[in-house]
């Protein structure tokens, strides 16, 4: 099997998944070559359309996310997908870029993995929920800081005046 059937095998089996689970924060993987396409959309509605480029001819390889969109956490996800990636994980790290916790898709993975630990599993996904928020909270810290930052800017411009 070459990469893009093990890509399409995967991304079959999270759209399998995903359309038990209505869930709708993630669209259809497409898979092309060595890429899959994917649109995760945000909690406002905000639609972000990921690319992950695969840079192997086997499953776990080095994989690199890419976004229609300006996100944050994009070079952060990349260095943790480096040399040994997954479909899935690349999924779940472009819904960390955006706040939106696309862990389950790592169920899709573990059912086509023999003798997977349902509690581990669960656990996993407990923390991902928390990571999800953890990260949500460090970018609402951020925008607030620059939010400040510009206000101060804008003081001394003024008081120069």
């Amino acid at each position: 099997m070459g990469l893009q059937d093990v890509l399409s095998a995967s991304a079959d089996a999270v759209e399998e998944l995903r359309s038990s689970l209505e869930e709708e924060s993630l669209s259809r993987i497409e898979v092309e070559g060595g890429v899959a396409r994917f649109t995760v959309r945000s909690e406002d509605g905000t639609a972000y359309l990921f690319s992950a480029t695969f840079l192997g001819s086997l499953l776990p390889c080095g994989a690199s996310l890419s976004c229609s969109r300006t996100v944050q956490g994009l070079d952060k996800a990349n260095g943790k997908l480096g040399v040994s990636s997954t479909l899935t994980r690349a999924v779940a790290a472009a819904g960390r870029c955006v706040g939106v916790d696309l862990d389950w898709v790592a169920e899709a993975e573990a059912e086509a993995t023999p003798g997977s630990d349902g509690e581990e599993d669960e656990l996993l996904r407990e923390w991902s929920k928390r990571l999800v928020k953890v990260e949500k909270i460090e970018r609402g810290i951020e925008e607030r800081e620059a939010y400040e930052e510009a206000a101060g800017d804008l003081d001394a411009l003024q008081q120069r005046q």
